[in-house]
């Protein structure tokens, strides 16, 4: 492990652990370094909605009376699904940077047509 990647890996801990603590206490029980190392590449906003995730799944479990999993099944479902999605958007963002983009007209400005100066 490079040198200053174990202080970035610490904050990462620190973090999830934080958020975690904040979830009922069946999720509450995850292993936090199994999450670290199953969302490897992910960004905050990724672990922000991870967390969100994988207390959707666990909500929707409860609502439906669905047998409750282990934490780190929520957590693996959610990481997966965020991943996927994260596929998706770097797929559409490539399709738009490869589209032909529209050539400006001279004398427009946001679709306006300039009005002359008199002066």
């Amino acid at each position: 492990m490079a040198g200053d990647e174990a202080p970035r890996l610490g904050r990462k801990n620190e973090d999830i652990a934080a958020q975690v603590k904040a979830l009922p206490r069946e999720l509450a029980a995850v292993n936090v370094e199994r999450v670290i190392e199953a969302t490897e590449g992910f960004t905050g906003a990724d672990m922000k909605r991870l967390i969100d995730d994988a207390k959707g799944l666990y909500a929707f479990d409860r609502a439906e009376a669905a047998p409750i999993r282990e934490a780190h099944a929520y957590f693996i479902e959610a990481a997966a699904a965020v991943r996927d999605n994260k596929q998706r958007y770097e797929l559409a963002e490539s399709a738009a940077q490869a589209r032909p983009r529209a050539a400006t007209l001279p004398g427009f400005f946001f679709g306006h047509p300039s009005i002359p100066d008199d002066n």
